[in-house]
């Protein structure tokens, strides 16, 4: 079965159930460059739909999930377009230093 699941600021999600595993599949465009991406999560359509309705944080809802998936549920954002590490250091390149820089 597919639904059409929309959030408060009017995203759409599409879902997918598959059988009785409550694992889902979540469609959703990356904000970074427009593409439909899908990730399979194992939760409830109704606890879905209320983080959806925008009754909770993300974290509270879902603690069971992982970091990627709460990501991606929340912004639509998979694991793949997220930076492997850390940003280097802006000091060394010329860029801010601790509060020198700021006005």
């Amino acid at each position: 079965m597919i639904y059409n699941i929309a959030n408060k600021e009017g995203i759409h999600t599409q879902v997918e159930t598959f059988d009785d595993s409550h694992v889902v599949r979540l469609h959703r465009r990356s904000p970074f460059d427009g593409e439909l991406y899908y990730m399979d999560i194992k939760l409830s359509i109704p606890t879905l739909i209320a983080y959806y309705g925008g009754n909770a944080h993300v974290q509270n809802i879902f603690p069971d999930l992982s970091a990627d998936e709460r990501e991606f549920i929340a912004t639509g954002i998979p694991p793949s377009q997220w930076p492997k590490e850390a940003p280097e250091d802006k000091e060394e390149d010329g860029g801010f230093n601790d509060h020198e820089d700021c006005v």
